[in-house]
């Protein structure tokens, strides 16, 4: 197992980079030494997962790489692999459970599973929402690239849907520091008057794609119960962006699992 989270280590390396590395980046980055590293990428470049410039001596994937993924997204059907996620958070927090996939600068509920009480919240499919509007985009919003955030919170002014909207980008950056350091974030009253909901980010491969949520009516979802979810809905999007393919080797102090670590 050590050996295969070695091997595995070096491909997301070079594939978090997406440029050519030398041995000595590769070394730094994974922090093993130098021979054993030698050693991987030898093996990894004769099966062709990674490939060496002859000419710079520097490494980068290799095309068996782009085999493999090609295979996988041949056998990802989304809403097979979100729906049960779904049903089984709307079944432990009796709230609506919904996911939302991120489209530019916006957010797209695609699928949902309804709470089984009679008062629940309704969450219409197919209407986009910005990435500055809730704490359900939020979630999303929080782990965009700097640069992005930037250009969202400039666009244009943040419409709010209810008296207890946060529309103030200042107050905005405040709640994503809050949504990096817990992984997830807390919405009171910002959808609608008598709604709370709690949300999380879902990652693939390359970033943020998408958040998932509970919703529900204040006097049930109270705040309070809206920080007893928050880690069930963290945990439920970790495991539906581990479905997408984002994989975290935590041994080793891989950036990648720094990475993680804030956001779950």
């Amino acid at each position: 197992m050590r050996t295969l989270k070695r091997a595995f280590l070096i491909l997301e390396t070079l594939a978090s980079e997406a440029k050519k590395l030398s041995l000595v980046e590769i070394t730094e980055k994974t922090r093993m030494d130098k021979a054993t590293c030698l050693r991987f990428l030898t093996s990894l470049e004769d099966i062709g997962l990674v490939r060496r410039d002859q000419k710079t001596r520097l490494y980068e994937m290799g095309p068996k790489a782009l085999f493999l993924s090609s295979g996988f997204l041949k056998t990802l059907r989304v809403e097979d692999r979100v729906r049960p996620y779904l049903e089984r958070l709307a079944a432990e927090t009796e709230e609506t459970a919904f996911y939302s996939v991120r489209k530019d600068g916006s957010r797209v509920p695609f699928y949902v599973h309804e709470s089984r009480h009679v008062t629940r919240t309704q969450v219409e499919i197919g209407m986009t929402v910005a990435l500055t509007n809730g704490c359900i985009s939020r979630a999303i919003l929080a782990f965009l690239p700097e640069q992005e955030i930037e250009r969202l919170l400039r666009k244009e002014p943040i419409v709010p849907a209810t008296p207890w909207s946060i529309t103030d980008p200042k107050q905005i950056r405040k709640r994503i520091a809050e949504v990096r350091a817990r992984g997830y974030s807390v919405g009171i009253r910002e959808i609608a008057q008598n709604t709370n909901a709690v949300a999380a980010p879902v990652f693939n491969g390359e970033g943020v794609i998408a958040s998932i949520a509970i919703v529900g009516p204040t006097e049930r979802l109270t705040k309070k119960a809206c920080e007893k979810f928050g880690p069930v809905v963290r945990d439920y999007a970790r495991k539906v962006s581990e479905e997408m393919g984002f994989h975290v080797v935590e041994a080793f102090g891989h950036a990648g699992a720094r990475k993680a670590s804030s956001a779950y």
